[in-house]
């Protein structure tokens, strides 16, 4: 049977939650990891601190305890099937999804922004003078466009696929939660058929 239909429909819920997901917490990363070299030492600890307590923790933990925070004990968000409107149903998710994807990006950039400030061409223009705002924006900011896209590059099978804990926990009918379907049933027809360990073949 056809399945481009149903696979395309579904790539585009993945796509509404993890685009915005991985542009939010990829901008704050990088500001974090700014901010972090421009206040005193004590803030940059606080952050690596709490960025060892989150990564140190389960996923799904946090996102059972953050939903059942903000959903259910707040009544900040809504929990219903999916339907329209779907903002109200994507803000959660995507809030967490940025929640813990910021910490290892902000540990990633947090590295080569205090690699970069180190280097003489820095502080050759530190000395001349020029403003903390025209260093980050003119020339620390142009130095993350590799790693951003190297980044990039290894999440855009992620950004595709969706968070499969994310789409299951909030009932997102997204192509990640199609891939698990399509495994418990043995779905030959979404599944790639070259690949041995989906489609039972040794």
């Amino acid at each position: 049977r056809a399945v481009a239909e149903q696979l395309s429909d579904r790539g585009g819920r993945s796509l509404m939650l993890s685009v915005p997901a991985f542009i939010l917490s990829t901008a704050l990363a990088i500001f974090m990891a700014f901010s972090a070299g421009r206040r005193r030492p004590g803030w940059d600890k606080r952050l690596q601190l709490l960025a060892t307590l989150v990564m140190s923790t389960s996923s799904l933990a946090w996102i059972f305890f953050l939903r059942q925070w903000f959903a259910i004990d707040l009544g900040w968000f809504q929990l219903r099937p999916w339907s329209e409107p779907l903002l109200p149903l994507l803000l959660l998710p995507i809030l967490i999804w940025v929640f813990l994807s910021v910490w290892p990006d902000f540990l990633l950039y947090r590295s080569i922004v205090s690699e970069r400030a180190g280097e003489g061409w820095l502080q050759a223009a530190r000395a001349r003078g020029i403003s903390p705002q025209r260093l980050c924006w003119k020339h620390m900011l142009p130095n993350l466009a590799a790693p951003i896209a190297s980044l990039l590059a290894v999440t855009l099978p992620f950004l595709i696929l969706g968070s499969l804990l994310l789409e299951r926990v909030f009932d997102i009918p997204g192509l990640g939660g199609s891939l698990i379907e399509a495994v418990e049933q043995h779905d030959t027809n979404i599944l790639p058929p070259q690949c041995p360990a989906f489609t039972g073949r040794t």
